[in-house]
């Protein structure tokens, strides 16, 4: 396996990808964030291994995997640190509102961004996705939910972070004595 080859491949893979899941979601704009991602990586990883079991490219089979096996890792990484973080942040909607603005009167920012339109969003995208169920008078974790409430709860004593029952503690100002 040459390093070159490594290399060129593992690029080459991760810009197929990016510009698969790009076309992907625009053309199907209602498919889920996580889902496309990982077909899109998929499809590309498997083409690439594809050209270089039947030579039509000049890596060898175990580049063509190992380069696969890194764009993937890089890709979904990267995809979580960017585009999903930016779709799902409520730091990068604010960021870019106040740019698009250019500084506007408190008041109006909290007119245009209404609390009980956020957690509806998130309800529905949960719901949708087979994290919650709910009706009219109750919202409750399903099956998947649950499995990953479980995996939080891990992180959170893995690394020994706190469990906050109420979300307005997330967005506490942070005290000298806090940090």
């Amino acid at each position: 396996m040459s390093v070159a080859g490594f290399l060129a491949s593992a690029l080459a893979c991760f810009a197929a990808i990016l510009i698969v899941h790009a076309v992907w979601l625009r053309l199907s704009p209602g498919t889920g964030l996580l889902g496309s991602s990982l077909v899109s990586s998929l499809i590309v990883i498997g083409g690439l291994i594809g050209l270089a079991v039947s030579g039509l490219i000049p890596v060898d089979t175990q580049t063509a995997v190992s380069a696969g096996i890194a764009s993937f890792f890089a890709y979904q990484l990267f995809f979580f640190l960017g585009p999903a973080t930016a779709d799902r942040s409520l730091t990068a909607h604010l960021l870019l509102y106040l740019e698009k603005h250019e500084g506007v009167p408190a008041e109006k920012l909290m007119r245009d961004h209404d609390a009980r339109a956020f957690l509806d969003k998130r309800l529905d995208e949960c719901s949708e996705t087979g994290l919650i169920a709910r009706d009219a008078a109750r919202i409750a974790l399903a099956p998947r939910g649950r499995v990953l409430a479980r995996i939080y709860a891990g992180f959170n004593a893995l690394y020994g972070l706190r469990d906050r029952d109420r979300w307005h503690e997330f967005f506490k100002r942070a005290s000298r004595d806090d940090s």
